[in-house]
Parts: C-alpha cells; structure tokens; sequence
C-alpha cells in the first residue's frame, strides 16, 4: 500500500488527534507513560504536517516536547524500558522537536542521546546488526562519526561495496561518516547514493507502518542546512512519491 494522504486525514480526525489531546500530564505520569505519550504526540505531529494540518501539527509537537522533556526530567521509568536505549530515544524525539519547532539542530540533546545509547551497547554482551543498523543515524545527527564507524565495524556490519546500492540506515550513516572524515568517497558519490537509498526507502516509511519521525530525520540529513525551513524540508519526502504533490505551503 502507498502513502495516501486522505486516508492519513480520516485516521487522525476519527481517533489519533483525540487519544493525543486528551491525554494530560498528570495521567501520563501516573501510567508511567510520558514517553509513549510524547512519541505518539511526535508521530501523529509530523502526519500532520506531511498532510498540510500544520497548526494541528505544531499543536502536537508542542505538547509531545513537553511530556519527553518531563520523561526526561523525572528520570521515568516506562512499562517498556532498556537501560539507555529508552532515554536516548527521548533525546531523539526531543532533538526533531526542537528542531521543527525552534529550527535549530540541537547538537546537545543528541549528544546527550549518544551517551545513553552508549550505556545501552554496553550492556549488551553481543552487537545486534539489525538494532544498530537503526540506532547509527543518532551518531551522525550528532556529528560522532569515529564512533559511529568503530561501532559499525564492531557490530560485523560490511563496508559497502557500492554506495548506490546501500539498503540499511545504519551502512548509509557509515559511508557518510567516512566521506565526511575524508576516508572514503567522493561527496558527490555519498549524495548520488543517500538520493537512491532515500528513493527506495521513503515509499516504504510512508507505508501503512509509519516511520514517519525517520521519514523527517532523513529529510533533515540529506536536505536541510541551517536557516532552512523544516516544514519545507520535511515536504521534500514527495519527491519521492511517484504522482504525488505536497500539500501547499505556507
């Protein structure tokens, strides 16, 4: 199924936009739940804008920002956690926040987040490829790319023999690191590659599924610079739609 933007509309309208702002603080805390609450509150925001919903977006990033700093702040405990790995999720989500709502890319909260995913690698007595294919793009957000490297190569993740054919995030994050470090490849070949990767990926995250918060980080890493607009950038994801246009804007 592809990405069908009224579809979105009836989902939030018949049932999301009401669990997100019904929901209070106090009740979240009390279930142990600000951080679901405020991941649910990033993602239903984000649908929003993709649809063109863009105060009802902004709406719910404001309040998700609020309770994932309050998860934060109160060191909670949520029903689902991993030692690290929970916190540096809020980190992220905080980071997109932050960054939709204050345009600015901040490198502190991230690097925040790298430090409690370190905690939640260490815990663990063997690297599984599949997690840090999805937690790396964290390290190149946060501009930790000797990390991220030594990390991929720890994990038994292989070097990609041809960046115009990379599938995982993780594998793209690796070989933008090493362009960036001055390792490996050209600038143009990592742009030619992340524009492929991203044209196979974005139809299946804007699938029934939802990745849409890694839907806007990978419009933030591959489009945005700053004094950009992240509205305009996020919006960049119908390019990659075949018979699609973005919502008008602003």
């Amino acid at each position: 199924m592809t990405f069908d933007p009224n579809q979105m509309r009836e989902n939030l309208l018949a049932y999301k936009l009401n669990v997100s702002r019904r929901v209070t603080l106090d009740r979240a805390r009390e279930m142990r739940a600000l951080e679901g609450y405020g991941t649910g509150m990033l993602q239903n925001g984000i649908e929003c804008l993709l649809i063109g919903m863009y105060d009802v977006g902004f709406e719910l990033l404001q309040k998700g920002r609020q309770f994932l700093q309050a998860a934060i702040d109160e060191s909670e405990i949520p029903r689902y956690y991993f030692h690290g790995g929970t916190e540096a999720s809020i980190c992220e989500g905080l980071a997109l926040c932050h960054w939709f709502l204050d345009r600015r890319h901040d490198l502190t909260i991230l690097k925040a987040g790298v430090h409690w995913q370190e905690i939640c690698w260490a815990e663990k007595t063997k690297p599984d490829k599949t997690a840090m294919q999805l937690t790396l793009p964290l390290l190149l957000e946060a501009e930790e790319y000797i990390k991220l490297i030594e990390r991929y190569e720890q994990a038994g993740l292989k070097k990609p023999s041809n960046v115009r054919r990379i599938q995982g995030q993780g594998t793209m994050c690796y070989a933008i690191a090493r362009q960036r470090l001055g390792l490996d490849y050209t600038a143009e070949e990592v742009a030619e590659g992340l524009e492929r990767f991203l044209q196979r990926r974005v139809p299946i995250w804007l699938g029934p599924d939802g990745n849409y918060d890694g839907v806007a980080l990978w419009m933030k890493i591959a489009h945005w610079r700053p004094g950009d607009d992240p509205i305009a950038t996020l919006l960049k994801s119908y390019t990659y739609l075949d018979g699609l246009a973005p919502p008008q804007y602003p």
